[in-house]
């Protein structure tokens, strides 16, 4: 069964009224009932296993790869649980064909939510059915999270509408070391960003969880203004180098000149080689255009407006 042939999400039909004849409205729940697990190909996808770590990164390294290499820690697995929770398909030898993670990012309306990511199908194995297995799968290992969050880089892939859609930009970092630059605990800088987000985003959503402690999103300060980057790995690599990749995800500063030089001093303090961000970061000029990225969300209607921003700080 096609993942999406029926989804429950909002449809496009509803997606493009509201636009057009928009009436506020908050978001709300969309009841999900787990499916049972199906085989594919006479082969029945199983939850992934922590001991199996090293294989899911291996795999991810070889086959989840286009202009950059994935290269996911084995730690990142070894942390199976609650919070990340993954399916796998092996053929009838064992071997890996492939797999797909829900990596846990908050409630939305006292319902947890999980963002779907490192979908990796083997590519002798696409177009199979294969996807959907996984992500049927998926929806009922992590049940009772019923709310999913997709992302795309590009243009959007996902037959579900939009939920945000933003172009990117990126550079490479000018390697300048400097004391104004610390890196804080995103504990100590929680309401400044909440407060930030909500007045530049008053109608987006912040995933979060505050019981839980992320090390995959870090927060770096300009000391004497107290200007902020929030920021988090791509677990990505330029091919046959070890420059890595990490994305900012948000910022606060005040909007002036000033503001501006801190952020790029930031960026050039820290310990990555790539930094990619939303086109609407404050910058000096000296970056290039990234492309589209887009959010879609599945077990959860919008409401109207239907483009809500995102912020996630658990994972992204």
């Amino acid at each position: 069964m096609n993942f999406f042939d029926n989804p429950p999400a909002l449809s496009w039909y509803a997606w493009l009224s509201r636009r057009l004849w928009p009436i506020p409205r908050a978001p709300s729940l969309i009841s999900i009932t787990p499916k049972k697990i199906r085989p594919c190909m006479d082969c029945i996808p199983t939850l992934a296993n922590k001991t199996r770590a090293k294989i899911y990164t291996n795999f991810l390294s070889k086959y989840f790869t286009s202009n950059v290499q994935t290269y996911v820690y084995p730690e990142i697995f070894e942390s199976l649980g609650d919070d990340l929770i993954g399916a796998e398909l092996c053929d009838k030898t064992g071997e890996l064909i492939g797999v797909v993670f829900s990596m846990y990012v908050g409630l939305i309306n006292n319902m947890p939510a999980g963002l779907i990511n490192w979908l990796c199908v083997r590519p002798d194995m696409r177009k199979k059915g294969v996807t959907d297995c996984l992500l049927n799968s998926i929806q009922t290992f992590a049940y009772p999270r019923t709310i999913h969050l997709f992302r795309n880089d590009g243009w959007l892939k996902s037959p579900l509408p939009p939920l945000w859609t933003d172009s990117r930009i990126y550079r490479k970092r000018v390697r300048r070391m400097t004391t104004a630059v610390i890196k804080v605990p995103l504990e100590q800088k929680r309401s400044i960003i909440y407060e930030a987000w909500k007045k530049a985003h008053p109608m987006g959503l912040i995933l979060d969880d505050p019981s839980r402690k992320n090390s995959l999103v870090e927060v770096w300060e300009y000391k004497s203004n107290g200007t902020l980057i929030i920021l988090q790995q791509t677990f990505e690599n330029t091919l046959f180098t070890s420059c890595r990749w990490c994305e900012i995800i948000f910022w606060s500063c005040n909007n002036s000149y000033a503001g501006t030089l801190s952020i790029e001093a930031i960026i050039d303090a820290l310990p990555y080689d790539w930094i990619e961000a939303p086109s609407t970061l404050p910058n000096l000029g000296n970056w290039s255009s990234g492309g589209q990225s887009s959010w879609c969300i599945h077990g959860l209607d919008p409401g109207c407006p239907v483009l809500r921003p995102v912020l996630s700080l658990l994972a992204n």
